[in-house]
């Protein structure tokens, strides 16, 4: 309920990835008081050392989508079809 709906997240979710300038990550962390959270992290940094756990990572490094989608836009709308949402519940 935090994000409204389904497809709020994923816009959400995804405005946050087209932010990461250069590589890095956008992550949907759960923190110990259980809140969510849609943050991203460049180059080496890492939110999980805050002590939440992450749900959900798009990878927004070069070597994850340059071969197959030239561009990152591209690669995170097909980066939706491929989540185990299974995987993402049983760690809530």
């Amino acid at each position: 309920a935090e994000f409204g709906s389904v497809k709020a997240f994923e816009q959400e979710f995804s405005s946050q990835a087209g932010t990461v300038f250069g590589s890095g990550w956008v992550w949907l962390l759960k923190h110990p008081s259980g809140k969510l959270e849609i943050t991203v992290s460049q180059y080496g940094e890492n939110p999980i050392i805050s002590g939440a756990t992450p749900l959900l990572v798009c990878d927004l490094w070069e070597h994850a989508y340059w071969e197959h989608y030239n561009q990152r836009e591209e690669y995170i709308q097909a980066w939706w079809k491929v989540i185990d949402w299974q995987v993402v519940q049983d760690k809530l």
